[in-house]
């Protein structure tokens, strides 16, 4: 890949990476095998690896000194830190997401991205579709949040009922993640899953495009973020970013999505409530409770109503679990 114009690039490549030795090398050979037209650079940050991705970092970065910048830390600083700070530091007019683990397909993929949004000045992001491996590179039998179901043309009222197409597929304007009101992206911080509330705070300002074609791939193993998750735990993330929904749209959009916004609370409480009956009954419902006390984004009034809802469910007799938690924890948080 040639690229004379270091100091101007057009496309930032950012890649946030922990511990993804055995995948590093794939997303970074994917990244140098795209067929452009114009100056790209590649960042790289790396939140404290303790394997060997540091070493295969450098390796990248001492080979092609021109395209790879390097953004490292002396602590872990997470997933979300470590995501933003590298898209803070992003020189292109565009900003192209792919996390270590993950790799891209189409050796043109960028060109297709950026040459449709040149050309659309109305649009802010575009996306593909994905598919899923495990760690070994197989493809899993169940895909999901391969954007297939994603129309060509999306926007907040798509990204409101989930995220219509995989971050890892992402190409979007810079000045737009800018534009973000601070306060809104601390918001966005303090949330568990931080690519839902981006992309609806990226939509806010444009719409977005789909291509129907697959381009990259996302990888589910043991060592990522989300994969080794519990039900109950991914359910609660999801949870949070529902519960935060009205803050992020106020002033963002014109239309009215409180309905929208209201349904997908309920669901979200409903399939917490699910995962505590499908999870470890009582202690579940625990692990559930001392989670919402302690989160600031949890409204107050609704710890109750979501613990009853599981109740309800559960239909539990405390009687039949005096060692566990006794009766007076259970009727504390409403399971007795």
């Amino acid at each position: 890949m040639k690229n004379d114009r270091v100091d101007a690039p057009l496309v930032s490549i950012c890649c946030a990476t922990y511990n993804h030795e055995k995948y590093l090398a794939q997303a970074m050979e994917s990244f140098l095998m795209q067929k452009v037209s114009f100056p790209i650079e590649i960042i790289i940050g790396d939140d404290c690896s303790t394997d060997g991705t540091p070493q295969i970092v450098q390796d990248y970065a001492g080979r092609f000194p021109q395209l790879v910048r390097v953004i490292a830390s002396d602590a872990n600083v997470g997933v979300s830190q470590n995501a933003f700070r590298i898209r803070s530091a992003a020189r292109g007019k565009y900003i192209a997401l792919c996390e270590g683990d993950d790799y891209w397909t189409d050796p043109h993929k960028l060109q297709k991205q950026v040459d449709f949004l040149e050309e659309n000045p109305e649009f802010t992001v575009s996306g593909h579709w994905v598919k899923n491996v495990d760690g070994s590179g197989k493809p899993l039998e169940r895909q999901v949040f391969t954007g297939e179901k994603c129309p060509e043309e999306f926007g907040v009222e798509h990204a409101v009922q989930g995220t219509p197409t995989h971050m890892n597929s992402w190409v979007f304007r810079t000045s737009a993640l800018r534009s973000i009101p601070q306060q809104k992206m601390d918001l966005v911080l303090k949330l568990p899953a931080h690519d839902e509330p981006l992309l609806l705070l990226l939509l806010a300002q444009g719409k977005g495009f789909c291509f129907h074609e697959t381009m990259g791939v996302w990888r589910f193993h043991s060592g990522g973020y989300w994969s080794p998750r519990s039900e109950l735990n991914r359910r609660f993330a999801l949870l949070q970013y529902f519960y935060s929904l009205p803050t992020l749209l106020n002033g963002e959009v014109g239309a009215d999505y409180r309905t929208a916004v209201a349904n997908q609370i309920r669901r979200g409480e409903e399939r917490v409530a699910w995962a505590v009956v499908h999870g470890s009954g009582p202690l579940a419902a625990f692990k559930l409770y001392r989670m919402m006390k302690d989160n600031e984004l949890v409204p107050r009034g609704r710890i109750r109503a979501v613990l009853g809802l599981a109740a309800r469910r559960t239909a539990l007799d405390a009687a039949t679990y005096p060692r566990v938690l006794g009766g007076r924890t259970l009727r504390r948080i409403g399971l007795r």
